[in-house]
C-alpha cells in the first residue's frame, strides 16, 4: 500500500487511487475471467457492396454469406464456453458487433430485434434473442482423444448484407469510444479482444489515418494490457489461408494485406505458446512472436481463430 498522508484536507481520490495502481504489480494479459471480471469481445464487419463477390475459398458462398457465418458461429462458440450445468450461460464476455458498409460514412451498432440500440450484451442475452434458426453445422472439435467433427445447432443474429462503401475508418473510431467506456468500467478484467473482418480498401480514410486510428484503439486498457486487434482479410482470390505469421512476407502481395498486418496487434506471449502447438503444430520457441492477422481462413480456422482468444483468456 501506499504511504498515504492524512490531514484536515479532503484526500484526493483519484490521486490516492494512482498511487494504488502505481504500487501494485500487474503481469501483462495473467487475469482469469470470471462474472466479477467479464472479458470483451467487439466484432467489426464489412458490409459494404463488394461483398456480393464470390468467396475464393468457396465460391458457393459470397464474402458477405462467408462473414454472417463467422460471426453467428462465433457467437454461438462463446455462449457454448459459458454454458455450464446453470440454465443460462454465466456472464463471462461482453460482446458488441458494429458493422460497417450499410451507411456510406458512418458505422453502427448492428444488434437487431430485442437488443437493438444496445452496445455490450451478455451470453444469456444472446441465447434468449436470436433472430432465427439455420439447422445444424458440422465443426471440429479437439478433446485430449483428439480430433472429431460434431453437428451443432446454429441460431444466427445476423444475415449477409452488402451494401454501399466501406467506413473501416468509422468502425475502429466507433470501437474506439466503446472500449474506452467499457475499460474504464472494468479495469481489472482481461484486455479487450477486437476482431475486424473485411475484403478490401476502406474509403473513408486513407491508410495512414487507418494506422493512426488502429494505433488509438490498442491503446485503450485495463491493468493487464492494452486491447489486442485481430484483422481478418477474406478474398475473392484463390490463394491458400494464412493464420498468424510471424511477419508480412507470409502473406500475399497487396497494400491491403499489408494496412491490415501493420494494424493488428503482435501477440503477448501467453497467446503464441497456444498458437505454436495448437494452430501452427510445432514447438513454442521462446521469443517467436506471431501477429493477430488471418487471410482466407475457412470457418473451421476462424472458430480455432476465435478459440486461442477465448480458451487462452479463460486458462
Amino acid at each position: 500500500m501506499p504511504n498515504i498522508q492524512t490531514s484536515n484536507t479532503a484526500l484526493n481520490i483519484s490521486d490516492i487511487g494512482a498511487g494504488m495502481a502505481a504500487s501494485t504489480s500487474f503481469k501483462p494479459y495473467d487475469v482469469r475471467i470470471s462474472r466479477d471480471r467479464p472479458a470483451c469481445f467487439l466484432f467489426l464487419i464489412d458490409q459494404s457492396g463488394s461483398m456480393r463477390g464470390h468467396w475464393g475459398a468457396d465460391a458457393a458462398k459470397t464474402k458477405a454469406e462467408i462473414v454472417a457465418d463467422y460471426i453467428n458461429n462465433g457467437i454461438n462458440e462463446l455462449i457454448n464456453i459459458c454454458q455450464k450445468s446453470d440454465p443460462q450461460p454465466l456472464h463471462y464476455f461482453d460482446i458488441c458487433v458494429v458493422g460497417y458498409g450499410q451507411n456510406d460514412e458512418k458505422a453502427n451498432v448492428i444488434w437487431q430485434g430485442n437488443l437493438a440500440n444496445r452496445t455490450f450484451v451478455s451470453p444469456a442475452d444472446l441465447k434468449n434473442n436470436p433472430t432465427g434458426n439455420q439447422g445444424e453445422i458440422e465443426i471440429e472439435r479437439r478433446t485430449f482423444k483428439g480430433v472429431s467433427m460434431v453437428k451443432i445447432p446454429v441460431t444466427y443474429w445476423f444475415e449477409p448484407v452488402a451494401n454501399s462503401l466501406t467506413p473501416m475508418g468509422s468502425a475502429i473510431e466507433l470501437a474506439t469510444e466503446l472500449l474506452s467506456e467499457w475499460t474504464a468500467s472494468h479495469p481489472n478484467s482481461f484486455p479487450p479482444i477486437v476482431i475486424n473482418i473485411t475484403d478490401g480498401q476502406q474509403t473513408d480514410c486513407e491508410d495512414d489515418e487507418l494506422l493512426e486510428k488502429a494505433y488509438a484503439l490498442k491503446q485503450c486498457k485495463t491493468l493487464y494490457g492494452q486491447s489486442l486487434f485481430f484483422n481478418i482479410h477474406i478474398s475473392e482470390n484463390e490463394d491458400e489461408p494464412v493464420l498468424f505469421p510471424t511477419s508480412a512476407a507470409e502473406l500475399p502481395g497487396g497494400a491491403q494485406c499489408q494496412t491490415l498486418y501493420d494494424m493488428s496487434s503482435a501477440l503477448p506471449e501467453i497467446f503464441n505458446k497456444r498458437i505454436a502447438t495448437e494452430i501452427k503444430k510445432q514447438d513454442y520457441l521462446t521469443g517467436t512472436e506471431y501477429v493477430a492477422v488471418a487471410y482466407q481462413a475457412s470457418l473451421s480456422s476462424f472458430i480455432r481463430f476465435l478459440d486461442i482468444g477465448t480458451k487462452t483468456v479463460k486458462a
